[in-house]
Formats: structure tokens, sequence, C-alpha cells
């Protein structure tokens, strides 16, 4: 089964009763959670029939008491359980009496990145509900999907536009899905979305790269973040200026721990640091990566490498990639 089949299936009135989601597009996930949400809970009704969880968070045992609650002036009542595949299998068995026989007016939904420990009851939850797979879209369709979500905002798109947006940005489908909103924005009442058009956003892209060189960092894999760095030095940026976006992504994070900590909202901490919600997002997940010691190592290399390039005469090039791989371990 796929999403298009589960819509389908709504539309019908047959909600799963336990659904397993997984795969490498949280995305789409997202969106077609939230889609399903939306079918079977008014959004007036969410706060008394809706509870989501992450796996360890709370014991199984409350997750299938929550389960088995009684919706409140709704008839049905939506359970989300992230990270999934993180739980033991101890925890599996746990669900499993609930999963045989569950309620008939919860829709259970169960989010992993993989299948992990419950591939041995996906047998279980189809016989009641489904199991989903979502993968990456391959370059080809990738085209068709930035075409469409373009559409879905009445705004048509040259197939040009949407080749070199993809080759700016990469294949991360929300990144794709904020540049598209911007480009549907930035041309206002034009119709069509040419190549033109997102060349004018070329400079916002390049911010983008920031973000995936600093999840690279953050993640700890050097080899990812040589080659977006070096993909920065082929597009001819300016080595001191790349020192400059990454440490200013630095200062944006560990100005964003300091507000998460004093409790600021994020329409609040979006205008303290000046940043569109689409960034401001990005950096609130990138706050995970870093302690207060790694931001604090990192200034200090990136005052050791700024001191190295204007006064040697070592690579800048090479300056910056030992500055890139120090910061990954």
């Amino acid at each position: 089964m796929d999403f298009f089949a589960l819509d389908k299936g709504l539309k019908k009135g047959k909600v799963p009763r336990v659904l397993y989601l997984f795969g490498d597009e949280p995305y789409l996930i997202e969106r077609g959670i939230e889609g399903l949400r939306r079918k079977i809970i008014p959004t007036h009704l969410q706060e008394f029939n809706r509870d989501v969880y992450s796996a360890g968070e709370v014991p199984a045992s409350r997750i299938v008491d929550a389960a088995r609650t009684v919706p409140m002036l709704n008839p049905w009542r939506f359970v989300l359980v992230k990270e999934a595949d993180r739980f033991a299998p101890g925890d599996v068995d746990q669900f499993l009496p609930y999963i045989e026989e569950p309620s008939p007016s919860t829709c259970l939904v169960l989010w992993g990145n993989k299948s992990g420990p419950w591939k041995q009851s996906f047998p279980k939850i189809r016989a009641v509900g489904a199991v989903i797979q979502i993968k990456s879209y391959f370059a080809g369709k990738l085209i068709g999907w930035i075409k469409r979500e373009a559409q879905a905002y009445g705004k048509g798109m040259t197939r040009e536009a949407a080749e070199y947006l993809k080759d700016m940005v990469g294949n991360r489908l929300r990144d794709l899905h904020n540049e598209i909103e911007k480009a549907v924005t930035y041309v206002g009442e034009k119709p069509v979305i040419e190549l033109e058009d997102v060349e004018e956003l070329v400079s916002e892209v390049k911010t983008r790269t920031i973000f995936e060189l600093t999840d690279a960092i953050g993640m700890r894999n050097s080899l990812e973040a040589l080659r977006i760095l070096r993909g920065m030095f082929q597009a001819g940026e300016a080595h001191l200026k790349i020192l400059s976006m990454i440490a200013r992504q630095f200062r944006l994070i560990w100005k964003a721990q300091y507000l998460v900590s004093k409790g600021i909202e994020k329409e609040e901490m979006g205008r303290r640091l000046r940043l569109h919600h689409f960034y401001l997002e990005s950096i609130l997940e990138q706050t995970a990566y870093f302690s207060e010691d790694n931001l604090r190592e990192g200034f200090h290399r990136f005052l050791k490498t700024d001191l190295a390039m204007k006064t040697t005469t070592l690579s800048k090039e090479l300056l910056l990639e030992k500055m890139v791989v120090d910061l990954c371990h």
C-alpha cells in the first residue's frame, strides 16, 4: 500500500486502525500523517482526540492505554508514535495484544526511519491496517514532483526552472518545497515560474548549502561535509565568505539554544534572530547536534583559520578543509 491507496480508502471511510510508516523521506511521511489526521479529526477537536509520543518518552503501556481511550465528540481518536523503530523488542511485544484486537475508534500511527523491531509484526499490522514504506524520489521523478508542487500553488513551472532548482537545492523534498514556495511568492501574479525567476533566488539557495554543510558537521560526517565544501569551491564562493557563513551559522545555533533554554516562543525567536520561519526550523533542528563546548571550540577554530588565511601562504582551500574535518571530530 502507498499514500494514494490510503487516501482512496479514506474517501470510502476505511480508516486503518494501525498504520506503520517508515522510509528515508520524512517530509512526505509528515505530510501524509497530517493529511490523515485532518481527514479523521477536525482541527477544533484534535486537542481532545490527538496524542503524540516518541519512543522511550513514556512506557509502551501508556501509549496502548491512550489508544484504547474512547474519543470525545468525534468518531475517531488519533495516536501518533514517532521514532517507533527505536523501541526495544520487549516494548514491541507490549503492543501486540492491542494490534491483534485494536480499538475500533482509534487510528494508531507508528512512524520510524526503518522497519526496526516491528518487521516481524508487519503481517499482524496489515491485518488491521497498513504498512507503508516511503522512498526518496529518483532524479527523473523529482522534476515531476517539483512541477506538481508548483501547480498546487496555481503556478506552472518550466522544466528548465525545475531542473535548475533541483541542481541547486538537492533532493531533500522539504528544502525543495520551501524554495518553490518562495519562488511562488517572488513571481507574484505571473502564471509560470521560469528559469530566470529561480536564478534570482540563487543567493537564498546558497544559504541552504550552509545549512547542509552544518548538518554534515553536526552529524560528524566528514566525507559529506567535504563534498559540500568542495562544491562551494567549484561554485566560486570566496574563501573568507565561506568561513564567515559557517561562523554565522554557528552563532545562530548558539543564540537559538539560549532562546530555547529561556522558553522563548518560535515567533519571537524568529524576530530576534531575524530568520524566516523556514530557516528557523532548520536552525532549531541543528541545535541538537552541538553542545555549548562544541560551539565554543568551533569559534576557536574559526579564529585560528581566519588568522592562518590572512597571514600564511598555505592554500585557503586546504585550511578550510582541515577546519571542517576538525569540526567533525
